[in-house]
């Protein structure tokens, strides 16, 4: 009778612990993919944000951070836009009914992406660079990227390319990041960026 019991407890037991440890499996894995991912240094642990994302579009009230970019980069300046109240295209006519404020909130909406883009730009982090290089390593202040003279045959990539092809050729080999996506803000930002830094140079596609 005793072996008996003890048999009986022993099957209990390993029934018990082959329905328990996939359960216990189950719950532990879904708690690693719900966990933040962490990094850890010698003293204590940091968490790992997707570089950007955080404050990436600034809040419209807060105009400090442009200030302050554009005292440590040349940007170029905006285009004024009051020429839409005189003229043609004054109160009035069919596609004229702006206002002052509307020029205002035109170019500040436009230098904020034109901005932010100068701040990814010069940030080896924020482009997700593995060896801490930034554009502006090679081109100071959007020096050197011609878009005006985009599409054209790049031969780093074989064929006929965007502006934004060649950026991603640079994220992934000079920076050795990742490629963005076509949607991504910061290639979004970045491109106006560039474009705004050559402000005034004539169009000619496939020029090198």
């Amino acid at each position: 009778m005793k072996y008996k019991i003890i048999t009986f407890i022993s099957l209990l037991l390993v029934v018990v612990a082959c329905i328990s440890v996939p359960l216990l499996q189950s719950v532990f894995a879904q708690r690693l993919i719900r966990r933040p991912i962490v990094t850890f240094s010698s003293e204590t642990p940091v968490m790992k944000e997707f570089p950007g994302a955080s404050d990436q579009w600034k809040d419209s009230r807060d105009t400090a951070w442009m200030d302050a970019e554009r005292s440590a980069h040349m940007i170029k300046p905006h285009f004024d836009n009051r020429v839409v109240l005189e003229g043609e295209q004054r109160t009035g006519h069919t596609y004229g009914n702006y206002t002052e404020a509307d020029i205002l909130l035109w170019q500040l909406e436009t230098e904020r992406l034109v901005l932010e883009g100068s701040r990814i730009f010069h940030s080896d982090a924020l482009l997700g660079s593995t060896n801490g290089v930034s554009c502006d390593m090679c081109h100071p202040d959007g020096e050197g990227t011609h878009p005006e003279t985009y599409p054209k045959y790049q031969v780093q990539l074989g064929r006929p390319a965007l502006l934004r092809d060649m950026m991603n050729w640079c994220l992934q080999n000079p920076c050795r990041g990742e490629p963005m996506s076509g949607d991504d803000p910061r290639l979004r930002a970045m491109e106006a960026y560039i474009k705004a830094q050559s402000s005034g140079k004539t169009l000619q596609y496939g020029k090198h």
